[in-house]
């Protein structure tokens, strides 16, 4: 696996008086931004309670400390519990591959232990979770990654994109990005400047 902390994202904002108009990038960026709408809630409440200054997210904080204190034995299986404080994304094979990964959570998926023989077919599930013909779900499945390097997450790995301040997504020259000048009342092209900023992943 390759070395996180060596990972850059470039961005190229276009910046008129002090203002991002928007930033340009490759598909890097934008995976980022589009692995926002695959995390689970739970995984939301619980890294927004997790930082140094808690971030609220309204009444589902309150509903997330309901179901960390309650006592286990009101949910249905062992495992209950944990699916709604530590929920799993659906795309968890795909977030390894992100530059910037804030989900913390295990990627790692299970299936029955007797998935040849077992008549309710494949599951991904929590590690020893009881699978419906009552062997534990703790046979690790190992997705195999047929892409290579350079081909993006979610957005194909040679585009060019654009985003605005408010988190719109669009490919450049198009009469949806030229509009960000006119809403910002930019008419003169000369105050406007480029600034390049890398981040490491």
């Amino acid at each position: 696996m390759a070395d996180k902390s060596m990972n850059k994202i470039s961005l190229k904002a276009l910046v008129h008086s002090k203002r991002v108009i928007f930033v340009e990038s490759d598909n890097d960026f934008v995976d980022v931004l589009c692995s926002f709408l695959t995390i689970p809630m739970g995984t939301i409440v619980r890294l927004a309670r997790s930082r140094s200054l808690p971030v609220g997210i309204g009444c589902m904080n309150c509903l997330y400390e309901s179901a960390k204190s309650m006592d286990s034995k009101v949910f249905r299986a062992e495992k209950c519990q944990d699916m709604l404080l530590f929920p799993r994304n659906r795309g968890s094979s795909l977030m390894g591959k992100l530059k910037l990964n804030i989900d913390d959570s295990d990627h790692k998926m299970y299936r029955c232990s007797r998935f040849d023989r077992c008549p309710s077919g494949y599951r991904f599930s929590y590690y020893k979770t009881v699978c419906s013909c009552g062997s534990p779900m703790d046979s690790e499945i190992n997705f195999m990654d047929n892409g290579s390097q350079d081909d993006g997450v979610y957005v194909n790995g040679e585009s060019k994109l654009i985003v605005s301040d408010d988190l719109q997504v669009m490919p450049p020259l198009t009469s949806a990005s030229s509009s960000l000048f006119s809403k910002l009342g930019v008419v003169d092209s000369n105050t406007i400047h480029e600034a390049t900023k890398c981040r490491s992943g």
